[in-house]
């Protein structure tokens, strides 16, 4: 019985063709390319199961997806996953009261340090 590929040879000459469509590959780089997507996608699923494990869920989600294309391929931003955090957000109110709390904890402490 043969086993399915995640990416097939027909798979890998129709992305070849709509990149560039008058090149051709070579047996060994298509091969390559198959087994790289096997591993690839192995990773991921492996590491992802990793982080669904340690939220006590049986079920991936999105985030723990892109937790695991983050941390095995430094992929900050990946197409089609939603909500992932920007470095351009804006911090909230409550990012700004924290942030006071924490500056007003700290002159306190040095007040009373210096006593």
């Amino acid at each position: 019985m043969s086993e399915k590929k995640l990416l097939s040879k027909r798979a890998i000459r129709e992305i070849l063709a709509r990149i560039e469509p008058f090149q051709s590959i070579e047996p060994d780089a298509q091969k390559i390319l198959e087994e790289l997507a096997e591993e690839f996608v192995h990773q991921i699923v492996n590491s992802a199961c990793e982080f669904a494990k340690h939220r006590e869920s049986k079920y991936l989600n999105v985030q723990d997806i892109s937790l695991s294309l983050e941390e095995l391929w430094p992929l900050s931003h990946i197409p089609g996953i939603q909500n992932q955090p920007s470095q351009n957000q804006q911090p909230t109110e409550a990012h700004f009261k924290r942030q006071n709390e924490v500056e007003e904890s700290k002159l306190e402490q040095s007040v009373h340090t210096r006593k």
